[in-house]
């Protein structure tokens, strides 16, 4: 296992390449806009809800009116605060992917140089940085997952694919069968 991720190591630009290629797939601009139209359509929704509260209050409308109108308005402004997490919850991915992307540079100028000679705590630095895992299950198969941006081979491995499924990650997984594996 470490041969194949050292390889990759070796070359970081292929994991940076795929890093960056994530961090540019979100525009943090078009999100800071979304939020400000939805915080935007939340306070109009408030408005709404109060100009009818104060039309029933003046009698201009019944209280059936009232009822339905405010039902209307309560389910948009709950779709539009849903939305406004779900954005919020993108930028902070946003952010936390540009934080990844810093951790695993800096991991990788550190270690390339080292790889050859790699004592096991630079190892596990370097499966850390990019959030290698691996499983072993009852039956001797081996799945490795992790954050390695292409398709890694095992000489006996029985598959493996690497899918960019539009997650904060750039994950893969890797199974092998047997021993003889590192």
């Amino acid at each position: 296992i470490w041969d194949e991720v050292s390889k990759v190591l070796k070359d970081p630009s292929m994991v940076l390449k795929a890093l960056e290629m994530q961090r540019t797939d979100y525009k943090p601009a078009v999100i800071e806009a979304d939020i400000v139209l939805t915080q935007s359509n939340i306070e109009n929704a408030n408005q709404e809800q109060s100009q009818y509260l104060r039309q029933y209050g003046r009698g201009k409308i019944d209280e059936a009116t009232l009822d339905t109108e405010i039902d209307r308005v309560t389910r948009y402004k709950t779709k539009q605060e849903a939305k406004l997490r779900e954005l919020e919850e993108r930028l902070h991915a946003l952010e936390e992917l540009d934080t990844r992307y810093q951790k695993v540079s800096q991991a990788l100028d550190a270690i390339t140089d080292r790889l050859d000679n790699a004592d096991y705590e630079l190892k596990l630095l370097a499966l850390d940085a990019l959030d290698i895992r691996t499983i072993l299950q009852p039956d001797g198969t081996l799945n490795l997952h992790g954050a390695i941006p292409l398709e890694v081979e095992l000489s006996n491995a029985k598959s493996s694919h690497c899918n960019n499924g539009g997650t904060r990650k750039i994950p893969f997984t890797l199974v092998a069968v047997g021993g003889g594996n590192k």
